[in-house]
Parts: structure tokens; sequence; C-alpha cells
């Protein structure tokens, strides 16, 4: 038997802004990012592919990304969150597309959303995964 694993990552942005709250320095200022939002799929199988080959379907993970964080592209974050850290977004937008999946009888049958990844920068991410 083989131990593979298979991942699969949908990814989506934003453009948006927002100031940290309680935070000393220049963040605590109005500034703007491109939000890239990476939402990881699995561990699945071999045996868990459907006929086609496809554990979810990119597609399904795409609309689901797509719609939790369309309604923050070019808003102010501070008027979704009280305190919008990368950290408290990622959260968000993880709790928000698990409660999508858990909704939907297709996608709750075969979407296994493991992590959802905020970058605020290209080098600067959050990562909230599926606790076990």
């Amino acid at each position: 038997m083989n131990n593979e694993q298979i991942f699969l990552t949908g990814e989506g942005h934003f453009d948006a802004a927002h100031n940290l709250v309680n935070y000393v320095g220049k963040c605590a200022q109005m500034h703007g990012h491109r939000w890239v939002v990476k939402a990881e799929f699995g561990p699945y199988t071999e045996v868990e592919l459907d006929q086609a080959g496809i554990a979810v379907d990119f597609k399904a993970v795409k609309k689901v990304l797509n719609d939790v964080i369309d309604p923050f592209d070019h808003e102010y974050l501070n008027n979704f969150f009280e305190r919008p850290s990368a950290e408290l977004i990622a959260l968000r937008i993880f709790r928000d597309m698990k409660q999508i999946i858990r909704a939907s009888a297709e996608l709750s049958a075969t979407a296994k959303l493991y992590a959802v990844e905020v970058f605020e920068s290209p080098e600067s991410k959050c990562r909230v995964t599926h606790g076990s």
C-alpha cells in the first residue's frame, strides 16, 4: 500500500485597505494590500479520486474561495473586522469556506478544506490549518 497524500490548492486575491487597531507603528495608518489567498484541500488518497481521477473539482474550489473573498475586494477591511490582522482575516476565510462546504451536499462529500493561507505581501503570510 502506498502512503502518498494528494493536496490541491486554489488561489484568489482581493485588493483592500485596512489599518491595524491597537498597533504602534506605520500599520496603524490606513494602507492597502493585494491580499492573495490560497485554499488547500486534502489529504486525499488515490482511491478517493473519482472516475476522472479528480479529488475535488478546481472549479468548485475557486467558486467557494471567490464567494468568500469577493465581498472584501476594494473595501476597507475595518468595516468587516474589529481587528483586521492577517491572522483574523485568514481565520474568517477558513471558517466561512468550511461553512459553505458543510452546507453543500455535493461539496461536503468531497471537499476536505485543509488550510487557508493569506498573504498580505509576497513575504508575509498567515496559515490556518484544520486541527486534528
